[in-house]
């Protein structure tokens, strides 16, 4: 019988064993293969096995919640995962504010419905590889326009430079931070009282 492919990989952060182990019968059920941490310290060494989501409460021993989002953000390796952040302490709409600026992706109030778990699951998942075709598609478009032979110059309505290709940057002798931002009639003004000089 062939084995089913995992709906994606998820890590709980809690420091309830109890908590923990319904949240990994909730998933496992629905498909996703389940790695679990006890505490900040240990979320973070495991995030580093990149899973696709991170449910982590608010209230751990070692650190808080948001402390852990806040390092998980702030990781080069591990900024692009999803995270969910869970409490059934920190309830009020300050501490959802508050997880939500420092970082987390989604905040739910425990106890979670099993379905409202998988969904919003399921919904960070499709929004993580939504960015992540973004980002393919922008790179794409980007090294595609850098090999074009000639210079080109996107402007906004005012004429001010959005975007231009290696080869405009080296028609000109100038770097990206000189155009970036700037009127194009500027960029030749200026490149030509240079020429004048």
């Amino acid at each position: 019988m062939p084995e089913t492919v995992a709906r994606g990989r998820v890590l709980i952060i809690d420091d309830q064993a109890p908590t923990r182990y319904i949240f990994r019968r909730i998933l496992t059920d629905a498909g996703f293969q389940v790695s679990e941490a006890d505490n900040g310290t240990d979320g973070l060494s495991k995030a580093q096995q990149l899973p696709d989501v991170i449910v982590a409460d608010v209230n751990l021993p070692d650190m808080l919640g948001y402390d852990l989002v806040r390092r998980i953000k702030a990781s080069p390796s591990t900024s692009n995962i999803p995270v969910l952040q869970i409490s059934a302490s920190f309830v009020t709409d300050e501490s959802k504010v508050q997880a939500l600026e420092g970082g987390a992706d989604s905040y739910l109030i425990q106890p979670v419905e099993p379905t409202v778990l998988i969904a919003q699951i399921h919904a960070l998942i499709r929004m993580r590889r939504a960015e992540a075709l973004s980002h393919l598609s922008a790179w794409q478009w980007q090294t595609t326009f850098d090999a074009l032979s000639d210079g080109l110059a996107l402007t906004d309505e005012n004429g001010i430079l959005i975007r231009t290709n290696r080869a405009f940057l080296h028609l000109l002798s100038l770097q990206d931070s000189d155009v970036r931002d700037k009127p194009l009639t500027a960029v030749f003004e200026s490149k030509r009282s240079e020429e004048r000089r």
